[in-house]
Protein backbone atom coordinates (compact mmCIF):
# COMPACT_ATOMS: atom_id res chain seq x y z
CA UNK A 1 0.00 0.00 0.00
CA UNK A 2 1.76 3.87 -0.92
CA UNK A 3 2.30 5.69 1.88
CA UNK A 4 0.34 8.80 2.99
CA UNK A 5 2.01 12.46 3.59
CA UNK A 6 0.20 15.28 4.65
CA UNK A 7 0.61 17.68 2.23
CA UNK A 8 1.02 15.25 -0.78
CA UNK A 9 -0.67 17.51 -3.46
CA UNK A 10 -0.91 14.69 -6.06
CA UNK A 11 -2.72 11.91 -3.51
CA UNK A 12 -5.08 15.16 -2.28
CA UNK A 13 -6.14 15.60 -5.82
CA UNK A 14 -6.83 11.43 -6.85
CA UNK A 15 -8.91 11.42 -3.48
CA UNK A 16 -10.80 14.33 -4.58
CA UNK A 17 -11.55 12.92 -7.68
CA UNK A 18 -12.42 9.29 -6.05
CA UNK A 19 -14.77 11.89 -4.04
CA UNK A 20 -16.29 13.64 -6.89
CA UNK A 21 -16.62 10.29 -9.32
CA UNK A 22 -20.05 9.33 -7.90
CA UNK A 23 -23.55 9.89 -9.44
CA UNK A 24 -24.88 11.65 -6.81
CA UNK A 25 -22.34 14.20 -5.52
CA UNK A 26 -22.56 15.54 -2.10
CA UNK A 27 -21.22 18.78 -2.57
CA UNK A 28 -23.37 20.34 0.47
CA UNK A 29 -22.36 17.56 2.94
CA UNK A 30 -18.66 18.23 1.97
CA UNK A 31 -18.97 21.45 2.56
CA UNK A 32 -20.76 20.72 6.06
CA UNK A 33 -17.65 18.46 7.10
CA UNK A 34 -15.31 21.60 6.39
CA UNK A 35 -17.24 24.62 7.52
CA UNK A 36 -16.67 21.96 10.81
CA UNK A 37 -12.68 21.82 10.47
CA UNK A 38 -10.28 24.09 12.02
CA UNK A 39 -10.81 28.09 11.67
CA UNK A 40 -6.94 27.76 9.24
CA UNK A 41 -7.54 25.18 7.59
CA UNK A 42 -11.15 26.75 6.46
CA UNK A 43 -9.38 29.59 5.33
CA UNK A 44 -6.77 27.39 3.30
CA UNK A 45 -9.63 25.34 1.72
CA UNK A 46 -11.16 28.82 0.55
CA UNK A 47 -7.40 29.40 -0.67
CA UNK A 48 -7.48 26.34 -2.80
CA UNK A 49 -10.98 27.15 -4.50
CA UNK A 50 -9.81 30.32 -5.29
CA UNK A 51 -6.22 28.99 -6.65
CA UNK A 52 -8.62 26.74 -9.36
CA UNK A 53 -11.05 29.31 -10.15
CA UNK A 54 -7.83 30.99 -11.72
CA UNK A 55 -6.32 28.15 -13.02
CA UNK A 56 -9.71 27.40 -15.06
CA UNK A 57 -9.70 30.91 -15.74
CA UNK A 58 -6.87 30.85 -17.75
CA UNK A 59 -6.50 30.74 -21.62
CA UNK A 60 -4.52 27.78 -21.47
CA UNK A 61 -6.96 25.25 -19.53
CA UNK A 62 -9.79 27.14 -21.91
CA UNK A 63 -7.93 25.34 -24.90
CA UNK A 64 -8.53 21.96 -22.99
CA UNK A 65 -12.10 22.46 -22.88
CA UNK A 66 -15.21 20.21 -23.98
CA UNK A 67 -18.72 20.74 -23.95
CA UNK A 68 -18.12 18.55 -20.03
CA UNK A 69 -16.37 22.09 -18.58
CA UNK A 70 -16.52 24.89 -21.42
CA UNK A 71 -18.96 26.96 -18.71
CA UNK A 72 -16.43 26.29 -16.48
CA UNK A 73 -13.89 28.20 -18.16
CA UNK A 74 -16.27 30.89 -18.68
CA UNK A 75 -17.44 31.10 -14.99
CA UNK A 76 -14.38 31.63 -13.94
CA UNK A 77 -12.86 33.85 -16.53
CA UNK A 78 -16.09 36.00 -15.35
CA UNK A 79 -15.13 35.75 -12.03
CA UNK A 80 -11.71 36.84 -12.01
CA UNK A 81 -12.21 39.96 -14.42
CA UNK A 82 -14.32 41.17 -12.02
CA UNK A 83 -12.42 40.14 -8.80
CA UNK A 84 -9.16 40.40 -10.18
CA UNK A 85 -6.54 40.65 -7.56
CA UNK A 86 -9.31 40.62 -5.16
CA UNK A 87 -10.00 36.70 -5.58
CA UNK A 88 -7.88 35.39 -2.70
CA UNK A 89 -7.48 35.33 1.01
CA UNK A 90 -4.38 36.46 3.42
CA UNK A 91 -2.85 33.36 5.38
CA UNK A 92 -3.51 34.28 8.71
Amino acid sequence: MEKRYPGNANQAAHDMSNFLNTTIPKHKEFCSFIAQDHRTLQQQFTALCFEWIKHCSTDQYGQNTDLRNEDTHRTCKLIVEKLGNQLGVPYI
